[in-house]
C-alpha cells in the first residue's frame, strides 16, 4: 500500500470510530423521560447535623404544578443518601401518605417521617437524592428540580457525625434533680 492510501484508511477509520462514539453517548446520554410532570420535590430534616445511629425527623415535600397531568400509576418515593464520592449510604424509600395516583394539579403533598441514621462507618458531608419510581418495572418519572442522573434529584445534604455526639438521656423511676 502507499502512504496516501495508508492515511486514507486511517482517517476513514478514525471518522468511523468517531461517529460511532457520538452515537453510542447519545443513544445512552440524555434520554428524555417517559413521563415527567411539574412536580418540584424538597426534603428537610430536623437537624442538618446528625450522630449516626440516631433518629432523624424528616418532612418530605412535593408541589404539583397547577398544570400537572393526573398521574394514572403509583410510584415509590426513592430517597438515597450519598457519601462525598456519590456512594450510596443508605436509603429511605417508601410509598407516600398520599398514593401519587391520587395528587392534584396545584397541591402539596407533605408528610413527615422518622428514620435512624444506620450506624455505617462514614463521617462527613452527604447528599440526599429524591425520586419516584416503580419497583416492578424500574421506571422513573421525571419531575422539576437539580437532576443528578437517571431522573434522581439533588434535594438536600447532612453532615455526619460520630456516633459519640449521639447521647439519650433516660431517666427512670424516682425524683431527679430537673424535677425539683
Amino acid at each position: 500500500m502507499n502512504p496516501q492510501h495508508l492515511r486514507f484508511h486511517r482517517w476513514t477509520a478514525t471518522a468511523l470510530l468517531g461517529l460511532l462514539s457520538t452515537l453510542a453517548l447519545s443513544a445512552c446520554g440524555s434520554q428524555e423521560p417517559a413521563d415527567s410532570r411539574p412536580i418540584t420535590p424538597s426534603f428537610e430534616a430536623n437537624k442538618q447535623r446528625a450522630p449516626i445511629g440516631s433518629p432523624l425527623e424528616i418532612t418530605y415535600r412535593f408541589e404539583v404544578g397547577a398544570d400537572s397531568a393526573p398521574i394514572d400509576k403509583d410510584y415509590t418515593v426513592f430517597v438515597h443518601f450519598l457519601d462525598s464520592h456519590g456512594a450510596q449510604l443508605f436509603t429511605d424509600d417508601h410509598h407516600p401518605e398520599t398514593p401519587t395516583s391520587e395528587w392534584q394539579a396545584g397541591s402539596t403533598i407533605e408528610y413527615e417521617r422518622t428514620h435512624f441514621i444506620p450506624l455505617y462507618p462514614y463521617l462527613g458531608a452527604t447528599t440526599v437524592q429524591l425520586g419516584l419510581y416503580i419497583p416492578e418495572t424500574g421506571e422513573r418519572l421525571g419531575m422539576n428540580g437539580t437532576e443528578t442522573s437517571n431522573l434522581s434529584y439533588q434535594v438536600g445534604q447532612l453532615e455526619l457525625l460520630d456516633q459519640k455526639e449521639n447521647i439519650f438521656l433516660v431517666y427512670k423511676e424516682g425524683w431527679h434533680q430537673l424535677e425539683t
